[in-house]
Order: C-alpha cells, then structure tokens, then sequence
C-alpha cells in the first residue's frame, strides 16, 4: 500500500489514508480486512478513478455502494443526510445457533455470561443501531463532541469496570 501513496491510520494495521495529490485530488481512506476492503472517497470521480487503477493491479470486484461490512449492515439516505450501522444479521446468527429465535425479549436478563452472552437481551434490540446525522450546522461538519460509556464493576468474573469512549468521527473526510 505504501507503494500507492497510502500510510497507515494511526495504529490501526488494516486501515490506510492516502492524501490529495496530483494523481488523486481529493484524500482516499481504505480499511482491508482479509478478503473485504472498503474504500471511502467524498469524490465519486476520485473514487472511480482509484477502483479502476486498483483493480487492475490487484484481484476483486467492485461491488458498488457498500450495504454491509464485517457483519455490520449499513444503510444509507443521502437525501437525509443519515447513515446507520446495525448488526441484525449477525444477532439473528447468534439467535439461530444458540436456538433462541423463539424467545420473548428482556430488557435485562438475570444472567447476562449464562444466557447465551446477552442473547435474549440481544432480540429485543436486533433492530437497533448507530444513526449519524448530517449537522445542521456547518460549523459542526466533522465535528462529534464525545461520547462516554462506563460500568463500574460489571464483570461477573472479575468485578474489572470498563469505559469506552468516541471521538473525532469522519475528521478531514468534509462530508456535508
């Protein structure tokens, strides 16, 4: 990927930046996973032109607007500004091998680890996902606040608290 002009993001090993240059105007992100890779570009001509030129030096398809990624479904409304990653699919995998397609919705179960690591909480929520709005505002445009999740103590096993935290989503990609 180097050799393309692209440098890895961060940490992460499976995702790489190319910036604008002459070649490419506008900056293309790539995130590979084993045999899925998904390319993201705010210039469907920039994108266009990059597919092609790596499809003729690496083996694939182009699948077109991409619908699901790594078990997450993604559907998007361009006119309203709205794009939601939800994991219905996998849920209801999990559901099926364990044999719980067939069981009523909690809110919480007693016994989160025992009952099939959340499953009946996971089918009362199959529906669920992340919906991230376009900003009314431009001066919100790549721009997220922050959110914060934590449990203190929650491991049954260990009683060890966890937090987890978002920040500078879709930073530079100057999605309207």
């Amino acid at each position: 990927m180097s050799e393309q002009g692209f440098v890895k993001s961060g940490f992460e090993e499976s995702v790489w930046v190319r910036e604008a240059d002459e070649k490419y105007k506008h900056q293309i992100l790539m995130s590979a996973h084993i045999d899925y890779t998904l390319i993201l570009c705010k210039d469907i001509a920039t994108l266009q032109d990059f597919k092609q030129q790596f499809l003729t030096r690496f083996k694939g398809t182009d699948e077109g607007e991409v619908t699901e990624y790594l078990g997450c479904e993604i559907e998007r409304d361009r006119v309203a500004g709205t794009l939601k990653i939800s994991q219905c699919t996998y849920i209801r995998r999990i559901l099926e091998t364990h044999g719980m397609t067939d069981t009523n919705p909690v809110k919480m179960p007693l016994n989160p680890a025992r009952d099939c690591r959340g499953g009946i909480h996971l089918k009362g929520t199959m529906d669920e996902g992340i919906t991230f709005f376009r900003p009314f505002d431009p001066a919100d445009v790549n721009r997220l606040h922050g959110w914060v999740d934590s449990d203190y103590a929650a491991d049954p096993d260990n009683r060890r608290s966890t937090t987890s935290f978002l920040r500078n989503l879709l930073r530079d990609l100057g999605y309207p």
